[in-house]
C-alpha cells in the first residue's frame, strides 16, 4: 500500500478503501476532553475525513497485526455507528455517523466484519471516522473509547 500516513495502532492497521482501492488519508490526531476520557485519559484519538466524490462505498478497516481480537462489543448510538476491537487491555472502535433516521439520509452507514462502512451518497461531499483507543481497557464498562471515536459529539478539537 502506498499510504505513507497510515494510522498504526495497537492491534493493527487503519486503512481506508474507496470503491474497493486504498486511499491515501491523513489522520488527524484529535482530542476529546470530556467525561469519562477527561477522568482517565486514551491513548490515541484521531479523525479521518474522506471527501465523497462520485464514489459509491467508502470503508474504514482494521488489518490486524496481532491474533485473538475480540470484535464488535460496541453498539452505536443516536446517529452514531461503531464497531470494536479488544485484546487483552486494549480496546479500539472505529466510529462513524448514521443518517438512517433522517427523512432524506445523506447516505447509509452499517458495521461491516473489521470496520465500517458508508454507501449510498445523496448529497454529501465528505464523510468522517473517528478512532479512539486505550491500553488500559478495564472492561464491559468502560465507554471511553465509545465517545472520544463518536464523530457526532461536541467536546472534542483537533490536536
Amino acid at each position: 500500500m502506498s499510504n505513507s500516513n497510515i494510522l498504526r495502532t495497537p492491534l493493527g492497521e487503519i486503512v481506508v478503501l474507496v470503491d474497493g482501492k486504498p486511499y491515501d488519508y491523513t489522520a488527524i490526531p484529535y482530542t476529546y476532553d470530556h467525561l469519562p476520557v477527561k477522568e482517565q485519559p486514551i491513548d490515541g484519538c484521531y479523525r479521518i475525513i474522506v471527501p465523497v466524490s462520485n464514489c459509491s462505498e467508502i470503508i474504514c478497516l482494521l488489518n490486524p497485526s496481532v491474533d485473538g481480537i475480540e470484535e464488535g462489543m460496541e453498539a452505536g448510538g443516536e446517529k452514531y455507528e461503531c464497531n470494536s476491537f479488544q485484546r487483552h487491555n486494549v480496546e479500539l472502535v472505529i466510529g462513524m455517523e448514521d443518517d438512517y433516521s433522517a427523512e432524506f439520509p445523506r447516505f447509509i452507514s452499517e458495521r461491516i466484519s473489521k470496520g465500517v462502512k458508508y454507501s449510498n451518497f445523496n448529497e454529501c461531499n465528505e464523510v468522517l471516522f473517528g478512532i479512539a483507543w486505550t491500553n488500559n481497557y478495564f472492561g464491559d464498562d468502560d465507554c471511553r473509547c465509545w465517545y472520544a471515536a463518536d464523530p457526532t459529539l461536541s467536546g472534542g478539537k483537533p490536536l
